[in-house]
């Protein structure tokens, strides 16, 4: 029995030196693979981190651009106007200017004034309403009840569903800057 074990193991000795190397690179190989896939995800993680911050970087610089004055088209034409000089240019430039003022003014006055008609066409249709309703209850007024009923329908007529959206984008647009400039106060 000795000598079958001496004859097995006598055959088997050179080859140990390959199992145990085939082994060891087999462990080698598994420690190199586990390095690779955690440095490709680390290399993923920060190019994904990265990309993240460009995409916010790119979103503050989006808003700051988008808050920023732009510079107006008339500014630029009175600027390259004073660039060419000449006679000409001292007749259309106080022109010119008087235009330009007259625009700035009245984009200044356009939202406000849009406000206004918007939220009083709303409170016509209100007032409107509650005139029908009083005046189907019987109650008599010193106002003509016909006319009174012929100006609350037409009030009412004239309201439509589009008026709702409008109405409804200036309460936002009301309450959104509010809070806007309520936020702002707090920084």
């Amino acid at each position: 029995m000795i000598a079958l074990l001496s004859l097995i193991s006598g055959f088997v000795s050179p080859y140990i030196g390959s199992i145990i190397g085939y082994f060891q690179s087999k462990q080698d190989n598994a420690h190199e693979l586990a390095m690779q896939i955690e440095s490709n995800n680390a290399v993923r993680d920060t190019t994904f981190m990265q990309g993240q911050a460009s995409m916010a970087e790119f979103d503050v610089k989006d808003s700051v651009s988008a808050r920023k004055a732009q510079p107006s088209y008339g500014i630029k034409l009175l600027d390259a106007l004073d660039a060419s000089g000449g006679w000409l240019v001292h007749l259309v430039k106080p022109i010119l200017v008087a235009a330009f003022t007259i625009v700035e003014v009245a984009n200044g006055f356009m939202r406000p004034y849009t406000v206004y008609i918007v939220v009083n066409l709303w409170a016509a249709v209100k007032i409107g309403t509650f005139w029908l309703a009083l005046s189907s209850s019987g109650t008599e007024f010193a106002l003509d009840i016909d006319t009174a009923n012929a100006i609350a329908k037409a009030l009412i007529a004239v309201w439509d569903e589009h008026d709702w959206i409008v109405f409804d984008y200036v309460l936002g647009f009301l309450f959104g800057s509010r809070h806007k400039m309520k936020e702002a106060a707090k920084r």
